[in-house]
């Protein structure tokens, strides 16, 4: 009988696909991972048909049987937060290999998504010109010493059927080379809440830049929707497969759905998680009264194939970005962060963090990636943790029309209402109003006690308002624990992007 080998799944990962009857384990499971506490942890991989496997780790032993197609899984027992470096052991009955896995923690995992600002990096090493780092990022990568954030990159590329695991990839330990290319919203994230929660944190990015949300999502759930009928059927017709990746390219849809969720999502689940963050929208804005309900069947989608329940689910509401216009008016963006609102609003553990006010005029990637993190954090630690903590900012409550003053009362004004306004004191940016012809005028706007009076002269008779309406506004007003106040409007006119929809596959 042959000796039996011991396999670092990290080398198993380099071998040539695996022949019948090797064991292994998916490729999420690597050495210095991090395994989500407080609920069953679900570890899987293949084996010969039939094969027992044991997977052992903190005292543990759980057995399963490889089934017909050699598939296995077994799920441990909740497991409390640890952060010694322990070994996960996996072995078969059939003289097929041990699998070690050194260094594993026991935590908080989140799993975080989106594009180009969810996968912009905290240095500039990718591509300079696109993503510059972040704010002193020199420093930033320099103290990025963290050896209970481990750190997982997926490497996400479009495959037509939702794939059994992954191309790559492998858990880091948060030191300077690994976190100069992960993420800066997700490190950010990670780092915050290893400071607030007792935990190590584990964070797996799976993000693609000029994405947009229907490529992050399984076919069953497009399905739900006409405009993706053609998509679908396309995708779900066996000779597609067939084709030659030339003549695919040619006749596959427009930014190709749900083709990132079968390899940047589908072979995660379930690793077990805490949560996701999302940081997406800018390549749907052109379409955003549709958003409205693909980004909450994104959701439900992902907690469907995830089936850990209604699990937290934390959006990023888009940066601003351009130049402020000239004079106010219809404005995609603004309607995206709207969808995004409402989505939060309208499901359970959806909750907002808003970065309208550190967005950029010349550049789509913001380089305050740190406030976005802390902004994801405080909403964690409140939200998630039940942490007592301030997440959000002013939300709109209510309108009062006095005369030609129209008064607005917030939600969650923390410890009173605060104007950013250096040249005016006082005084508060971004407000919009308009009479019953609906033509928009820049406001006049300011504080009284935790009430915002806003007014125009050439308006008598006011309507409505808006705040924060634009692709990019200079927005002043916060609450005193230094929180933006949220972009909101006061009428239910009709949206600038109202019908606007994918258009169908094939013409």
């Amino acid at each position: 009988m042959t000796p039996r080998t011991l396999l670092s799944f990290g080398l198993a990962l380099l071998l040539p696909a695996v022949t019948s009857g090797e064991l292994t384990v998916a490729g999420m499971f690597t050495s210095h991972m991090v395994l989500q506490q407080g609920m069953p942890t679900p570890v899987w991989g293949k084996a010969a048909a039939g094969e027992v496997v044991t997977v052992e780790f903190t005292g543990q032993r759980q057995q399963t049987t490889a089934n017909r197609t050699g598939d296995w899984l077994v799920k441990l027992a909740p497991l409390s937060a640890s952060a010694e470096p322990r070994t996960l052991t996996i072995t078969g009955s059939a003289d097929t290999g041990t699998i070690e896995l050194f260094d594993v923690l026991v935590g908080e995992v989140w799993f975080a998504s989106g594009q180009s600002n969810m996968q912009m990096p905290v240095g500039n090493k990718i591509r300079p010109d696109a993503y510059p780092g972040v704010e002193n990022f020199t420093s930033e990568v320099e103290a990025a010493n963290h050896p209970h954030l481990r750190l997982f990159k997926v490497r996400a590329q479009s495959t037509l059927q939702p794939a059994h695991d992954l191309i790559g990839g492998n858990w880091q330990v948060c030191t300077p080379q690994s976190a100069e290319t992960f993420s800066a919203a997700a490190y950010f994230f990670g780092r915050y809440l290893l400071k607030h929660v007792q935990a190590p944190i584990g964070i797996i990015v799976s993000a693609q830049s000029s994405t947009t949300a229907e490529q992050w999502m399984s076919l069953d759930s497009l399905a739900e929707f006409p405009q993706f009928a053609g998509a679908v059927a396309f995708y779900r017709d066996p000779a597609t497969v067939l084709l030659p990746k030339q003549e695919l390219s040619a006749r596959s849809p427009a930014k190709h759905p749900s083709l990132l969720f079968n390899c940047g999502v589908a072979p995660v689940i379930p690793f077990a998680i805490r949560g996701a963050i999302w940081y997406q929208g800018e390549s749907n804005a052109s379409r955003a009264e549709e958003y409205r309900k693909l980004l909450p069947a994104l959701i439900r989608d992902w907690r469907r194939q995830w089936t850990q329940g209604d699990f937290p689910f934390l959006l990023v509401q888009l940066a601003g970005f351009k130049s402020v216009p000239q004079l106010p008016g219809e404005d995609a963006w603004a309607e995206l962060r709207e969808a995004q609102a409402l989505t939060a609003a309208s499901m359970t553990n959806v909750f907002l963090a808003t970065a309208l006010d550190i967005g950029m005029v010349d550049r789509i990637h913001p380089v305050n990636k740190r406030e976005v993190g802390r902004r994801l954090g405080l909403v964690a630690r409140e939200k998630v943790y039940g942490q007592k903590t301030l997440s959000s900012g002013p939300m709109f409550r209510k309108m009062t029309i006095q005369g030609a003053r129209v008064l607005i009362d917030f939600d969650s004004p923390g410890a009173g209402l605060v104007s950013r306004n250096a040249q005016h004191p006082g005084r508060v940016s971004g407000f919009a109003i308009a009479g019953g012809d609906r033509q928009w005028m820049w406001a006049e706007a300011e504080l009284n006690g935790n009430t915002c009076v806003v007014s125009c002269p050439k308006i008598a008779d006011p309507v409505a308002v808006r705040y924060g309406w634009a692709r990019n506004l200079e927005c002043d007003l916060y609450n005193a624990a230094g929180l933006p106040a949220l972009p909101f409007r006061t009428d239910d006119w009709p949206l600038s992007t109202a019908g606007k929809r994918y258009e169908a596959f094939p013409p």
